[in-house]
C-alpha cells in the first residue's frame, strides 16, 4: 500500500511506532529487514526501514497509522513464498508488515463461515475445518504449507479446490480492511451493525476492491471465507496426453463437468525425466481405479465418461476403448465417488490417415477426485 512520498526522515517513522506500539512488534535489524523485504522472485526491490509485526487487530490499525503520519509507504507480507514481487518494497524508508501473528480461526458452523486472519496459513485452517467435517471452496495455493489466507487473497490465487470453485476470491463473503490512514472497515454484510458475514454483496460488492490487489487498497486482517461439506473421500489420478492441444481439451472438458477438484497439467520439456519414469497408459489410468475400489478404498463412478468426453468422441481407438471400458466397469460397480480418470487417445491419425503409436510423452497432467457422500 504506497502512501506519501518519503518526505520525512526514517527516525520519524520509528518514532511513530514506537509511540503506538510495544517494542517487540518492531524489528529493525538488518537481517531482519533484508530478509523479510525479499521474495522468491530475485526482482529489485529495497530493504523496509522496519519490520512491525503485529500480533493483533489494534496492533495493525496503530502500525498503519503510525506509517500514515510518517508520511511511508507500507508493503504488506504472508508467507513469504510467492515470487510476483507483490510485498518486496519498491522506494527506501518503507514500513514492512509482517502479518503471520494474525493467525486467529473462528468457525462458524451454522451459518457455514468461517473468519480467519490474515496470517492464518492454509495448512493450519485446513487441519482446524477437517477437525469439523469442513472446507473452504478454495482452499489453499502451490506455494506451499507456510502460505498465508491474505497473502493468497492478495494475490487472487488459484490451486487447490479451483477447478471446481474458482479462485480465492469467490470464496470470500467478507473483509476487515485497515485503509492506508488506519481506519478499519468491514465489507459486504459484515459491515452492518451487529451482523455476520453471510453475504459477500450487501449493496455495491465492496470485497472485491481488496481481492487480487496485493495491499495496494488497503491491509488485510481478516476474512470471512464460506465453507462447504468436507468430501467423505479423495484420490488422486495422473495421466499422459499425446499433445498439449490435446492436454488443453481435456483440462477444459473436465472443468465443465466439475468432476475435479484440481486439474493442472506439465509439458514436457520441463519434466521429461519424470514423464519416462513415470509414464502410464490409458487402461493403466483406469486400473488402478478398479484396483483400488475392488480394495474398498474408493468407489467409482462416470470414468468411461470422462474418458469419452475429454477425448471429444473420437480420440480413443476401438481397442483402447473396449479396454478403458472394461476397467471402468470394475471401478464404476462399486460406486460412492465421481472419478475424474481421463487421459489422451492411444494413438493418432495423421493427415494422411496412417495410425500412429503414441511414441514419447509431451504433456502430463492431474486431477484431483471429488468424494460425494452417499
Amino acid at each position: 500500500m504506497a502512501a506519501a512520498p518519503d518526505t520525512l526522515p526514517t527516525d520519524a517513522l520509528l518514532a511513530a511506532l514506537q509511540a503506538r506500539l510495544p517494542a517487540e512488534a518492531i524489528r529493525t535489524d538488518a537481517a531482519t529487514r533484508e530478509a523479510l523485504s525479499a521474495d522468491l522472485s530475485y526482482l529489485p526491490h529495497h530493504a523496509a526501514s522496519a519490520v512491525v509485526a503485529p500480533r493483533s487487530r489494534d496492533q495493525l490499525v496503530a502500525a498503519v497509522a503510525a506509517a500514515h503520519s510518517a508520511h511511508r509507504a507500507v508493503y504488506v507480507r504472508g508467507g513469504g513464498v510467492s515470487y510476483t514481487a507483490g510485498y518486496t518494497p519498491q522506494s527506501e524508508g518503507a514500513l514492512l508488515l509482517d502479518l503471520r501473528g494474525l493467525d486467529q480461526i473462528e468457525i462458524n458452523e451454522h451459518d457455514m463461515y468461517v473468519v480467519a486472519g490474515a496470517g492464518v496459513t492454509w495448512m493450519a485452517l485446513d487441519a482446524a475445518l477437517a477437525a469439523k467435517g469442513l472446507r473452504t471452496p478454495y482452499w489453499g495455493p502451490l506455494s506451499g504449507r507456510f502460505a498465508t489466507v491474505g497473502g493468497a487473497l492478495s494475490q487472487n490465487s488459484v490451486f487447490h479446490g479451483a477447478a471446481m470453485h474458482r479462485t480465492a476470491a469467490d470464496s470470500v463473503v467478507g473483509l476487515e480492511v485497515v485503509l492506508a490512514d488506519g481506519s478499519l472497515v468491514r465489507t459486504g454484510s459484515w459491515a452492518q451493525a451487529h451482523s455476520l458475514p453471510f453475504s459477500r454483496v450487501f449493496g455495491p460488492d465492496l470485497t472485491g476492491l481488496f481481492l487480487g490487489d496485493t495491499g495496494a487498497f488497503g491491509v488485510k486482517a481478516a476474512a470471512a471465507l464460506r465453507l462447504i461439506e468436507r468430501p467423505a473421500h479423495t484420490t488422486y489420478l495422473s495421466y499422459r496426453c499425446e499433445s498439449l492441444e490435446t492436454m488443453v481439451r481435456c483440462k477444459t472438458r473436465l472443468s465443465r463437468l466439475m468432476i475435479a477438484s484440481e486439474i493442472f497439467g506439465f509439458d514436457r520439456r520441463y519434466h521429461a525425466a519424470l514423464s519416462a519414469a513415470a509414464s502410464s497408459s490409458l487402461r493403466e489410468g483406469v486400473a488402478a481405479v478398479a484396483a483400488a475400489a475392488d480394495a474398498g478404498k474408493v468407489g467409482g463412478g462416470g470414468a468411461e465418461h470422462a474418458l469419452r468426453a475429454c477425448a471429444g468422441g473420437d480420440g480413443l481407438d476401438d481397442a483402447a476403448a473396449a479396454g478403458a471400458a472394461k476397467d471402468a466397469q470394475a471401478a464404476r460397480a462399486v460406486g460412492g465417488l465421481e472419478v475424474a480418470q481421463l487421459t489422451a487417445a492411444a494413438g493418432r491419425r495423421t493427415d494422411t490417415g496412417v495410425e500412429q503409436p503414441q511414441g514419447a510423452v509431451e504433456a502430463r497432467g492431474g486431477a484431483r477426485v471429488r468424494g460425494v457422500r452417499r
